[in-house]
């Protein structure tokens, strides 16, 4: 019975150093005062991330009409200034040849009226309100003429088209959706990674980049180091960018970043 007992007690006590040594040891990874070995993640760890466009876009219509032109597809490639969606607006056209020519008209007066105010022979009221009347014109065509200008959705900047939301002579309101966009000649990867090496991250950095989908390893370039580290996993984001000039590369590949001091 009494062997018994010591042995009970034996055990209790290594429960009771097991436990006070994990509790030092929680402590101190709290306060990083563990070796940079048992840190979250070493140098020689890779950081898995994703690959995701720089620049992306959800176009929407800047006007309410049918679309008469869709001029690409999904996956198609476009140059900036390309014209990518048009809409019918025939009746947006005839008001700015109706406004163009009113404007010529008050533009015609104002300069009869010039003539007449040099020889005196009009009074300041009616050269004034001619003028006045002229400007109306003017900004009346301007505002039309942007009417006119949103009938054609034209490429921000070269790139890819991910998907098209709409068909060929569909109706559709002003800010609703048409397509979604993205340039795919420099993608971006976003990473969490361990505070301490903050020390020695510096923007424009170079660091390999292993995708998983093409069993390549490619060139990236640290662009943005975080402001703040997240105080719970002592970590940092950074994010970096790849060349795709071949347009190898996918937005949504799996990637794993290792970087060298």
């Amino acid at each position: 019975m009494k062997l018994l007992s010591n042995l009970v007690f034996i055990i209790l006590a290594l429960g009771s150093v097991a436990t006070y040594a994990a509790e030092l040891e929680y402590s101190d990874y709290a306060n990083g005062l563990l070796d940079k070995e048992d840190s979250v993640a070493n140098i020689s760890d890779g950081i898995k991330g994703q690959l995701q466009p720089v620049k992306y876009a959800l176009i929407s219509s800047e006007t309410t009409a049918s679309i008469t032109t869709i001029s690409v597809s999904d996956s198609d490639t476009f140059n900036k200034g390309d014209t990518l969606v048009e809409f019918n607006c025939s009746i947006e056209r005839a008001e700015l040849k109706k406004a163009q020519a009113a404007k010529n008209a008050d533009d015609t007066r104002v300069k009869v009226n010039t003539k007449l105010d040099e020889l005196s022979s009009i009074s300041q009221l009616d050269y004034k309100l001619a003028v006045y009347k002229a400007e109306e014109s003017a900004a009346e065509v301007s505002i039309i003429s942007e009417r006119v200008r949103n009938c054609k959705i034209k490429a921000p900047y070269s790139g890819v088209v991910e998907e098209v939301l709409r068909q060929n002579y569909e109706y559709v309101k002003k800010g609703e959706p048409v397509l979604k966009i993205l340039d795919d000649s420099v993608l971006e990867i976003e990473l969490l990674v361990p505070s301490q090496w903050v020390t020695w991250l510096k923007k424009d950095k170079e660091f390999n980049v292993d995708v998983s989908e093409l069993g390549k390893s490619y060139k990236a370039q640290i662009t943005t180091i975080g402001a703040k580290i997240d105080p719970v996993s002592q970590s940092i984001k950074i994010k970096g960018a790849i060349s795709n000039k071949d347009k190898i590369l996918k937005p949504g590949m799996s990637v794993t970043a290792f970087f060298e001091k």
